[in-house]
């Protein structure tokens, strides 16, 4: 067994029937989470800042918008990705590989090592402090820079320790100890600590008060099934507690459904895109992308969920019969946002704006079908076999009747 050390971590884990109790969330942004259902590209990196050569972990960039940092463990460097964007972030600033990259939003810099110390710098590279320790750090998450967690291990002690570190020079700290082996940490947005193993994934509540963590979470275990770890070296949650895991020695992705309480799966060993060699870190960012570091494979990839295909509604069709040779028909669905319609059969429209109703005039008498595809802003459409489908008949308009001719 190991003994862990944790500067804050926001730790990935499956939450049950406590979920209420524990201020995570139970219903994720998107309708459903299937890893099954991912798409893979890999973030290519421009010729100009060269290959990637293992990268060891992604973490959220607290000074951009959707950003994330990337230790670029044998480069020496860490870079930063945005918008599928690469940029120069730092070089190395104390002797040894970066394996953890963090910063905050108030201009401090972090970076944890395979010689098991922790820096803290500017962003223009000023010392700020230095952290030394003995064991090997598994994880580096800040929250601000009053707060900031990391978890190292080794490997004669069944325990681990917790550190918590609430100044920006890493000089004043809180430590826990807990009787797990952790290989990969992360805070989730409600402040709960998720740490993922060779065997479960664990979330803890900070109880700062009395200096202890209170466990509140436990799921999955060691195996190569879906729900089960090989050492995942990476964890992310998302604000609807979902987790994300890099399955390292499984060279997968695993995901879990806060809302369907199950965990589905992607990838499998090898270089194609969606295929992993190694993978050590992993992110999320706010519209539910998934960002992992495929270490062995020298590159980052990033994951899309399929969007559920949206389904159009109408309002304002006909009554059947009438004598109305008109119609406004609105367009409407979760999701939808523009629409195409077929008016008896004929050829689709083009992509009309969902503010702009269907309008039809000078109907002829006799029976008329509409169908209608919803679209969303990204480009995802009802399926024509599946399109939303009405019909009604225009009748004749009714004659006057013929006077009585009366006689004197």
């Amino acid at each position: 067994m190991y003994a862990c050390r944790l500067l804050k971590l926001r730790l990935l884990v499956v939450m049950t029937a406590l979920n209420a109790l524990l201020l995570i969330p139970t219903g994720p942004a998107l309708a459903a989470l299937d890893a099954a259902t991912l798409t893979w590209e890999v973030a290519d990196v421009p010729e100009s800042l060269g290959n990637l050569k293992a990268p060891t972990s992604i973490s959220r960039d607290a000074a951009s918008t959707g950003g994330f940092l990337v230790a670029d463990a044998y480069n020496l460097r860490v870079l930063r990705l945005v918008n599928k964007q690469w940029s120069f972030f730092s070089d190395m600033l104390l002797e040894g590989r970066p394996l953890y990259a963090a910063n905050t939003s108030d201009g401090f810099f972090l970076i944890a090592t395979n010689f098991d110390t922790i820096g803290s710098f500017t962003e223009a590279g000023d010392d700020v402090g230095l952290f030394e320790g003995t064991d090997t750090i598994h994880g580096l998450y800040s929250v601000s820079s009053t707060e900031i967690y990391s978890v190292t291990t080794n490997l004669s002690s069944t325990r681990c320790n917790v550190i918590k570190f609430m100044t920006p020079d890493l000089g004043t700290l809180t430590n826990y100890t807990l009787s797990l082996r952790p290989s990969a940490l992360t805070v989730s947005p409600q402040g709960l600590l998720y740490f993922a193993t060779a065997g479960p994934v664990y979330a803890y509540k900070n109880n700062d008060a009395d200096q202890s963590l209170e466990l509140v979470g436990q799921w999955g275990s060691s195996g190569k099934s879906v729900g089960q770890f090989g050492t995942p070296a990476g964890i992310a949650v998302d604000d609807s507690g979902n987790i994300y895991v890099a399955d390292t020695l499984n060279n997968r992705v695993q995901v879990y459904d806060a809302a369907a309480g199950t965990w589905t799966a992607s990838g499998s060993v090898g270089s194609d895109p969606g295929q992993f060699n190694n993978p050590q870190g992993i992110a999320v960012d706010a519209s539910g992308n998934i960002y992992v570091a495929d270490t062995g494979n020298n590159r980052v990839q990033i994951g899309r969920f399929a969007s559920a295909a949206p389904t159009a509604s109408l309002t304002g069709v006909p009554s059947s019969p009438t004598r109305t040779r008109t119609a406004s028909i609105t367009v409407g669905g979760t999701n939808v946002t523009q629409y195409k319609y077929s008016l008896d059969g004929t050829d689709w429209s083009a992509a009309v704006d969902v503010a702009t109703p269907i309008t039809l005039s000078s109907l002829a008498v006799g029976s008329h079908s509409l169908s209608v595809v919803g679209g969303t802003s990204g480009g995802v459409w009802q399926a024509a076999s599946a399109a939303t489908t009405v019909a009604w008949t225009v009748q004749a308009p009714a004659v006057a009747p013929v006077g009585l001719l009366l006689s004197e």
